[in-house]
């Protein structure tokens, strides 16, 4: 039976700690060795996270304390180790030698998500962050532990790779995953909250079963209750007293003696279809399809308002290419 204690607060699974989370900073108290870090810690833009939570500080002093915090982290970590930090790129490169003083570097990763906030008539949208990935040693790493579809599936070389048992590409160094909201499902009501997704991708990679995942930035313990659901024992901290009611529960911990084969990230309903044609072929199709479509069968896979509407600017669409569409299809 799991039991939640206080001071830190602690999450148990019979005889075995698997969740510990605190307030104040990663020396408050003694963290067990961990294996892998995940953190986005406050980007010194001027957010505010709660009473007396301000995220502004002069540069010097915003560096020396993420310098402190990482250092923290390293001396905490197992003699093969990851920490893998979220933030912008300008800032990341403000801090290299701070950052890097200890760890070492191993991968850039960008982060990429649309956005509809943050436009300027002075230069183009910032959408996207860095996922900076720093090592202690030579921490384990499956870069086949979470995949993604091969382009071109109908081809015959890559017919032969999934012939030959090759299910699937290795991710890319850049991951394209929208942002939490506040009409996202998993949002809890906290700024700058990381997607579960790009948490799990790094833990499923970058970890097994049974080792230690910490955020020394908790923020809303979404890397926690990520790593606890993937059956790693987790702990976090933060110095904003107010985020104790986003600490992960024993409902969050999922016991597992190894990771479950699964499901390619970009997977769709149209992945069967795609080993016989292109996605350009498919794209042609289907437009052809949907042109010559009649209203009563528009209005019965799109619906009784959005199927009429369709087909007016279908309609209009052919009306503009004089005098038929053999051209240009």
């Amino acid at each position: 039976m799991l039991v939640r204690e206080d001071n830190p607060h602690t999450i148990r699974s019979g005889d075995k700690t698997v969740g510990i989370f605190w307030n104040g900073e990663v020396d408050t108290f003694e963290p067990p060795k961990t294996r892998l870090f995940i953190t986005d810690p406050p980007y010194n833009i001027g957010v505010k996270y709660g009473e007396g939570i301000f995220d502004r500080m002069d540069d010097e002093e915003y560096h020396q304390m993420i310098g402190r915090v990482i250092d923290s982290c390293f001396d905490a970590a197992e003699e093969d180790a990851s920490i893998f930090l979220i933030h912008y790129p300008k800032a990341i490169s403000e801090m290299w030698a701070t950052l890097t003083r200890k760890w070492e570097f191993r991968q850039w990763i960008s982060w990429v998500y649309p956005t509809n906030t943050g436009h300027s008539k002075r230069k183009w949208t910032t959408a996207h962050r860095a996922i900076l990935w720093l090592t202690k040693g030579e921490p384990p790493f499956k870069n086949r532990a979470v995949t993604q579809n091969f382009k071109n599936p109908s081809v015959k070389v890559v017919k032969e790779k999934v012939a030959d048992g090759v299910d699937g590409v290795a991710l890319y160094d850049w991951w394209e995953i929208p942002q939490v909201k506040n009409i996202s499902e998993e949002y809890q009501g906290y700024e700058n909250q990381i997607p579960s997704e790009l948490i799990r991708r790094i833990v499923l990679s970058a970890s097994e079963p049974g080792d230690w995942v910490a955020d020394p930035f908790s923020g809303s313990f979404s890397t926690a209750k990520t790593a606890m659901s993937l059956g790693r024992p987790a702990w976090g901290c933060d110095i904003n007293p107010k985020v104790a009611r986003f600490h992960p529960k024993k409902e969050d911990w999922s016991f597992r003696v190894m990771d479950e084969k699964i499901p390619h990230v970009d997977s769709g309903e149209y992945d069967k279809i795609l080993t016989h044609i292109t996605q350009e072929q498919l794209d042609r199709a289907l437009y052809r399809l949907l042109m010559d479509a009649s209203e009563k069968d528009l209005k019965s896979a799109i619906g009784r308002v959005n199927g009429p509407r369709v087909y007016s600017e279908i309609r209009r669409m052919k009306d503009a290419i004089n005098p038929s569409l053999d051209e240009f299809m």
